[in-house]
């Protein structure tokens, strides 16, 4: 169960939950790979992100020179911008500061494909070469790319049935509702 800090620190020096021993009071929940805390703000799973992230690009580091650029790109891709990908769409409407951190996993990942130092400008490299737009873009343009994929009806029915435009749903109200007989 997932609710605030001031109300998980009134739940806990509480007595009246004795009678429901089972029940555990947290701040945050991993579901699918994403931790989601009662705000809605994803701090946990931003800070675990790149946490991981960051291991993953110090262990490739190792290896960097022992693979040809194109087969180290494919990697880096595999291990770090895959993740990026993974659930970024609940990520949409927060602010650009909590994005930022994963904005440097990427600009990271880049330097280390580049071999750049760490304090170079990278982003003409990431858009140009890479072909790997800034993380905001990113999230923009997978939900865009989902809604025309509904429209066009090449999506599974689930999210067809979520996504589809008003006046379908009208359309219905103007069949004949008479019985045959």
């Amino acid at each position: 169960m997932v609710c605030h800090q001031s109300t998980a620190s009134k739940a806990r020096h509480a007595t009246s939950l004795s009678y429901l021993p089972s029940l555990y009071l947290s701040l945050s929940v991993r579901y699918l790979g994403a931790t989601i805390d009662g705000y809605l703000a994803f701090s946990n799973h931003i800070t675990n992100f790149t946490r991981s992230s960051y291991f993953h690009l110090r262990r490739l580091k190792a290896i960097r020179k022992s693979v040809s650029i194109s087969v180290f790109t494919s990697i880096v891709h595999a291990f770090v911008c895959f993740r990026i990908d993974y659930c970024n769409s609940l990520l949409i409407d927060l602010h650009k500061v909590r994005l930022s951190l994963i904005q440097t996993v990427i600009n990271a990942s880049a330097r280390l494909i580049a071999r750049l130092p760490s304090f170079s400008l990278i982003s003409s490299f990431m858009t140009q070469t890479l072909h790997w737009l800034p993380f905001t873009t990113r999230i923009e343009f997978k939900v865009l790319f989902l809604v025309l994929k509904s429209q066009l009806c090449s999506v599974p029915k689930y999210i067809y049935d979520h996504i589809r435009p008003p006046y379908i749903c009208f359309l219905s109200l103007l069949a004949p509702r008479f019985p045959t007989p």
